[in-house]
């Protein structure tokens, strides 16, 4: 049923989970649209690794991809989602490099008056914060595609076929039907 490529073709759900990002993403990054404007507002020029410096996109990052992880690990209707292993994997991936880049920078930031102190890959800091929202944003879409193509499912026939599995089992248990 969902493993059926057809489903896939549901251009409304494509719309609806599309309509989703958007106002996740439009929320979720209102400190940076929000700094940005400001910015011009006050004749500021705007420097974009300021944005990224302190772990920023490593936690949007955490922050967006959570939610994800229970879509994938929930059962819904008893239909298991699509490629949950892999999708499980790549979302706690995420989740523990994006929560390890802002712990390593958070860290940094505390320890700056030590004799010896660590120096920031800033580079390295902001692609991979990039890369890793860029690819947390691709997999959230995705995931709550499928949770949504899942939920399309007719919910009379979903209770249909539970009525009648359980007269099944009733039946299997010696009982009559009458």
């Amino acid at each position: 049923m969902v493993h059926d490529a057809r489903i896939w073709l549901n251009w409304r759900q494509w719309w609806e989970t599309a309509k989703w990002l958007f106002y996740t993403l439009a929320g979720s990054l209102l400190p940076v649209w929000g700094s940005c404007l400001l910015l011009k507002l006050f004749s500021q020029k705007i420097q974009w690794t300021d944005f990224f410096r302190h772990g920023e996109f490593a936690l949007y990052s955490a922050a967006i991809i959570t939610p994800a992880i229970y879509l994938i690990l929930k059962e819904k209707f008893n239909i298991p989602f699509l490629r949950r292993h892999l999708c499980g994997f790549l979302a706690f991936s995420f989740l523990i490099f994006s929560t390890l880049i802002f712990a390593g920078v958070t860290i940094i930031a505390v320890n700056q008056n030590v004799q010896r102190p660590v120096v920031l890959n800033e580079s390295f800091l902001v692609h991979s914060s990039i890369v890793v929202f860029c690819l947390s944003v691709f997999l959230v879409f995705f995931v709550t595609l499928g949770d949504n193509l899942i939920t399309q499912e007719d919910l009379r026939e979903v209770e249909q076929r539970s009525g009648k599995k359980l007269e099944k089992d009733f039946d299997a248990l010696g009982g009559t039907n009458e």
